[in-house]
């Protein structure tokens, strides 16, 4: 896991440094929050997206996520809370950046991120498997026409 810190906490998630992701499917990401201080805090999860060519925002991908309904999360003292989030997310081929936010403090962390990468079609995953196909195919065909070659000149 990798992970963002802060004084007041820090947030952990489990996504690698890149991930296959059709647009508009769900992807759960379980997130990780620890409290290192000696009082209850209330923290959130900021996610946005970012166009790798142009390095902008994507308009309306920005804000704190929202589970079960909550978009704040309760830590107790010196404590950790696992938060599972299925998003679903509308773009691939995007940078998905998250950061943590203290509300107490108004101290923000930024540092998690990965790219959402537009995961191979169906006609791109059996193309490996259609061309060795027709090449066993041809193979095939090739023998059948020798043999029969060889028959006919035997005659």
């Amino acid at each position: 896991m990798v992970r963002i810190l802060m004084l007041t906490g820090s947030l952990e998630w489990s996504l690698p440094e890149r991930v296959s992701h059709r647009a508009g499917s769900v992807l759960t990401i379980t997130f990780r929050i620890t409290n290192p201080t000696p009082s209850a805090r209330s923290y959130q999860i900021f996610l946005a997206l970012f166009d790798p060519a142009t390095g902008s925002v994507i308009a309306g991908s920005t804000g704190p996520i929202s589970v079960d309904g909550t978009d704040t999360f309760e830590v107790a003292a010196e404590s950790e809370l696992t938060v599972v989030a299925p998003l679903r997310i509308d773009y691939s081929n995007a940078l998905l950046q998250a950061a943590l936010y203290d509300v107490q403090s108004a101290e923000m962390a930024v540092g998690l991120q990965t790219f959402l990468e537009e995961p191979p079609g169906v006609g791109e995953q059996i193309l490996p498997i259609a061309t060795f196909a027709a090449g066993v195919m041809a193979l095939g065909l090739v023998a059948v026409m020798v043999t029969d070659m060889a028959g006919k000149m035997r005659r």
